[in-house]
């Protein structure tokens, strides 16, 4: 059994969140057309499972005790959060149509699906779209839009999103107004039926927004701030501030300057400073970078401290190689809130009495889910950069994908994905379907819905400075640059504060990577989870979430064999008794036996020591011999079963081939 997992937080009752249940004809309509609609795409909802969206109703609905609070709704994954908005907002803004009523997701297809869902009823507010730009641009240029003259979709939204109900916007969106402290400006208003110009007062959320601001700025982005600030007129009233900015910009390269490798927690520059309204109108309106979130983000940094990371150090340009901000994004849009997200019991960013976390009833039994995890080898972005034990890919994949005929979802990193589809190119005469993806990437896709395995090639570990700006948000100050690094374990495992906040963040990540299986459609198909994580609390917070999965050892063998095949002497050792095994016993007869004194005298690489015994009880010897049907007697190996590799009707055997 694991250890104790992330703890709990508070959770809250329906009774503790709202006045009293006023409106109790719309909630069972809602309730009852959203359970109709999930039922009609095949998904099992059970007596709990109508509560869960009873009481999600409810809180939309009806007031609340505390109107400033922000309401958290936990339904797992599948639970069908998406298809409650949907159907919630089109018997509201009917019912109530001096309501107006904003929506906030993820991406902009979602944006458009919403809209269409809705009939008529919403709009949606974007930047940029490639598949709707009229111009045919592959990707957002700030210049180009502002000459562009024609009237696209987005220019339509600007033009008449007072005239709808309903708006839809994106997390960026939230994120740019949060983080320049501004609310929702002319978007919070709207003109109904009667022609009375009206506050929207509802804020829907789908997924978890962004709450904590931990980005990372570089020098690129600050060297092109740098030179818009450069470019202003000495005879513009925003001369003065810009000059300041550039001499804060200063500021941060000092910090840098003092540091010899590594990184350094630096205090605020100035607690009190404020961004102009008018610059904050320039900027946007004269920027020509590609992420408008540079200066707030700097702003941020100057007003609430962050982290200054140190990797080279170049005298000629008067920047820091990255800085990490450190703060929280409390929006205050004077409206209610409720946010969808299925790993808020888990996420550690809900914290404070801002956020009221509803307490859900567990509606899901995952005794479908087996996971199966593996801890002896690292695939960190380090470890697989490291020539000290090269990682064969191949090798892997033959592993998880040997005899197997589904759909798979891979998961890796950025910078891995050609690799991986270069080598899926080359089998393409298989009968399987394995989609690449990469971590940061898949949050609420529904694509994957028919993957009925994952394979998680690596882990989406950040940067150590990146958790350490994490718990400055948080309000945790920890000088753990000083904490030397181990073989074993990085620093973040070397400090439980920063330890449970990367766990919690690592969780909810691989909850979410989990969830865009078959894992979705509440059937009790079966789906299979192959990763490499070597945390025993994170693996208990996964045992927990997944009430019911089954979690066991899984060894990749062709996988974990190149892997021993390294420069060090016992990989080398144990990779050539596996190949002498293979030999010897891969096709023999029951009853073939070989003395362990013959194998001693045949294996090149013992230089003469008697390690056979100490290496026929390794792991992957032992995987080995039971695949072979092959028993250790005290004198000699003898074969006494057919073994795995001849028994396809085995239910063990893709654990281990």
């Amino acid at each position: 059994m694991y250890g104790k997992g992330i703890e709990g937080k508070t959770r809250y009752a329906l009774n503790q969140i709202i006045v009293k249940d006023d409106y109790r004809y719309l909630v069972n309509k809602a309730t009852g057309k959203i359970v109709e609609r999930l039922r009609s795409y095949g998904v099992f909802v059970g007596e709990e499972h109508e509560r869960l969206i009873r009481e999600l109703c409810s809180v939309v609905t009806n007031q609340w005790r505390e109107e400033n609070r922000i309401v958290v709704h936990p339904g797992v994954c599948g639970f069908g959060k998406t298809t409650a908005i949907i159907e919630l907002v089109k018997i509201l803004a009917d019912a109530f149509p001096e309501m107006g009523i904003v929506i906030a997701v993820e991406r902009v297809a979602d944006m458009l699906r919403m809209e269409n869902e809705l009939d008529g009823r919403a709009i949606p507010y974007f930047s940029f779209h490639a598949d709707l730009c009229l111009q045919r641009l592959s990707k957002y240029d700030p210049r180009a839009c502002r000459e562009c003259p024609h009237f696209c979709r987005k220019k339509q939204a600007r033009k008449e999103h007072e005239d709808y109900q309903v708006l839809i916007i994106s997390h960026e969106r939230l994120r740019m107004r949060a983080l320049y402290g501004e609310d929702l400006g002319e978007l919070a208003y709207f003109v109904d039926r009667n022609g009375n110009k009206r506050k929207r007062s509802l804020m829907l959320i789908d997924e978890k927004p962004q709450i904590t601001m931990n980005q990372c700025l570089s020098r690129n982005d600050l060297s092109k701030l740098r030179e818009f600030l450069i470019k202003v007129d000495p005879e513009s009233p925003l001369y003065s501030e810009a000059k300041l900015l550039e001499g804060y910009i200063h500021h941060i390269n000092l910090k840098v300057s003092e540091l010899n490798d590594d990184y350094i927690i630096a205090d605020p520059i100035d607690a009190s400073f404020q961004l102009s309204d008018e610059m904050k109108g320039y900027f946007f309106q004269a920027y020509e970078g590609e992420d408008f979130a540079v200066l707030g983000l700097l702003v941020s940094f100057i007003c609430k401290g962050g982290i200054v990371q140190f990797t080279s150090y170049r005298k000629n340009q008067p920047i820091p190689e990255k800085i990490f901000t450190a703060d929280i994004l409390h929006p205050d849009f004077d409206m209610k809130i409720v946010i969808f997200d299925a790993t808020a019991t888990v996420d550690r960013d809900y914290q404070g009495k801002r956020y009221l976390i509803l307490d859900a009833p567990q509606i899901r039994d995952f005794s479908n889910l087996t996971i199966n995890e593996h801890r002896n080898i690292n695939l960190s972005r380090t470890k697989l950069l490291s020539n000290e034990k090269p990682i064969d890919p191949r090798a892997l994949l033959t592993d998880v994908l040997t005899d197997f005929s589904g759909e798979m979802l891979l998961l890796t990193y950025k910078d891995r994905v050609g690799e991986f589809r270069a080598i899926l190119d080359e089998w393409q005469d298989n009968n399987f379907n394995c989609n690449v993806n990469y971590y940061g990437n898949i949050k609420g896709d529904n694509q994957y819905a028919n993957a009925e395995r994952v394979l998680l090639y690596g882990l989406n570990h950040k940067p150590d400075a990146y958790y350490a700006a994490k718990a400055l948000s948080h309000g945790i100050r920890t000088e753990f640059g000083t904490y030397p690094f181990t073989k074993i374990d990085g620093r973040v495992y070397q400090d439980e504060r920063l330890q449970e906040i990367f766990e919690s963040e690592m969780a909810a990540d691989l909850i979410q990577c989990i969830m865009r299986t078959k894992l979705r459609k509440h059937t009790k198909e079966p789906v299979e989870v192959y990763c490499f994580i070597q945390s025993n609390r994170l693996m208990c917070v996964l045992q927990e979430y997944f009430c019911g999965c089954l979690t066991q050892d899984w060894h990749p063998f062709a996988f974990c064999v190149k892997h021993q095949n390294n420069n060090t002497r016992n990989g080398q050792r144990i990779s050539e008794l596996l190949a002498y095994l293979e030999k010897k016993f891969g096709t023999a007869e029951i009853g073939t036996s070989v003395e362990k004194q013959v194998i001693q005298r045949e294996l090149t690489t013992c230089n003469g020591k008697n390690t056979l015994g100490t290496d026929l009880k390794n792991d992957l010897v032992r995987i080995a011999l039971k695949r072979l049907g092959v028993y250790v007697g005290h004198h000699k190996l003898i074969k006494n079963e057919r073994g795995w590799s001849h028994d396809k009707d085995n239910t063990n055997q893709k654990q281990v081939c």
